[in-house]
C-alpha cells in the first residue's frame, strides 16, 4: 500500500495526474466537468510545483557529504552501490539489481490493463572513497533512468531498475547505527561467560584455584566475575573501535528522501524541467478555467 501512495505521489510531481484528469474531462464534455477538471489540474499542478521546487532546492543548496565525515543528520551522499549479500532479481527479467519497482499490464479491450506493481524493499550498500553506508529505501521517492518494456504474449511488463555499481545519488537522515550497551546487557554478557566457563570445570579451576583444593571458594569465585566482567568489558571496546556501520533511513521530520540512479546535477535539471512543466500546465488549467467560465 505505501509503495502505491509513493509512486501515485511521483506520478503528481511527474505530471501523470493531471493528464488522467484532461483525459477524464475529454470523456465527458460537460461544462461543469470541465470546471471541475481545470479547477483540479490547477490545484495539483500548482502543489506539484511546490513539491518539484522544494526538492530542486534541496538537491542544489545541500552540499555533497563524505560518508566517513559526514554529521548525522539530513545529509546528501553521492558514490557506487553494492549489495551486501547476494543480489536482488528483478521479479521480471530476473537481472541483478539493488532495486526495483515494477508494473505488469495485461491486455484488455484493445488496451493495456493494470496487473500487478510494487518495489523491492532490500537495502543496499552506497559506498565512496572514504567508506560505505547501508541504504533502506523504505519510504524513499526513488528516481531511475534504467527502464525497460517488454511484451510477452497477453502481458506487458515494465521495470525501473538501480543495477550493482552504478552511481547513486541519496539524500536523507544519516545515522551512524552504533549501540552503547546497557549496564543490564552487561551483566547479562557476564552471566553468559560465567556460564560457559562454569561447562569446563577442570579449566575453571586450572586458572583460578589459588590454594589448589579442588574448589572455586568465595574468594576465587569473586576473582572469575572480576575477570569476567573485564573481558566483557574488553570485546565493547574492541567493538566500539571497530569501523561503525552508516545508514541512510527517511527522515521523520517528512523532509524528501531522495534515491537516483542519476548525479546531482542530472537530477537538478530534471526537477527543473518538471517545475516549467507544472507551471505551463497550470497556466493552461487557468486560461481553461476563465474560458469555461465566460462561455
Amino acid at each position: 500500500m505505501r509503495s502505491a501512495l509513493r509512486h501515485f505521489y511521483l506520478q503528481v510531481l511527474l505530471g501523470g495526474a493531471q493528464l488522467v484528469l484532461l483525459a477524464i474531462g475529454m470523456a465527458v464534455r460537460s461544462r461543469t466537468g470541465w470546471l471541475i477538471g481545470w479547477s483540479l489540474i490547477a490545484a495539483i499542478s500548482l502543489a506539484a510545483w511546490i513539491g518539484v521546487y522544494r526538492r530542486l532546492r534541496l538537491v542544489d543548496d545541500t552540499p555533497t557529504s563524505n560518508i566517513a565525515t559526514a554529521a548525522q543528520g539530513y545529509v546528501e551522499l553521492s558514490g557506487r552501490c553494492e549489495t551486501p549479500g547476494d543480489p536482488t532479481l528483478a521479479p521480471y527479467s530476473q537481472l541483478p539489481c539493488v532495486w526495483c519497482r515494477y508494473v505488469m499490464e495485461g491486455r484488455s479491450n484493445g488496451g493495456w490493463a493494470h496487473r500487478e506493481h510494487g518495489e523491492t524493499g532490500a537495502g543496499f550498500l552506497l559506498v565512496d572513497a572514504t567508506g560505505r553506508c547501508l541504504v533502506d529505501p523504505a519510504g524513499a521517492e526513488v528516481l531511475s533512468n534504467n527502464k525497460d518494456t517488454w511484451t510477452q504474449g497477453d502481458y506487458r511488463y515494465t521495470e525501473w531498475r538501480i543495477n550493482p555499481h552504478s552511481l547513486v545519488y541519496v539524500l536523507g537522515d544519516f545515522r551512524t547505527l552504533a549501540h552503547e550497551p546497557s549496564a543490564i546487557e552487561k551483566e547479562s554478557d557476564v552471566s553468559a561467560l560465567l556460564t560457559e566457563w562454569k561447562r569446563d570445570h577442570a579449566a575453571l579451576l586450572a586458572r583460578f584455584d589459588r590454594n589448589h583444593d579442588g574448589r572455586i571458594d568465595l574468594d576465587e569465585w569473586e576473582q572469575v566475575r572480576r575477570a569476567a566482567r573485564a573481558e566483557v568489558e574488553k570485546n565493547y571496546r574492541e567493538m566500539q573501535a571497530a569501523p561503525k556501520l552508516c545508514g541512510m533511513q527517511a527522515p521523520k521530520d517528512g523532509r524528501p528522501y531522495l534515491i537516483s540512479n542519476m548525479s546531482q546535477r542530472q537530477l537538478a535539471r530534471k526537477y527543473l524541467l518538471w517545475i516549467w512543466v507544472h507551471l505551463a500546465i497550470f497556466v493552461a488549467a487557468m486560461a481553461g478555467l476563465g474560458w469555461n467560465l465566460v462561455s
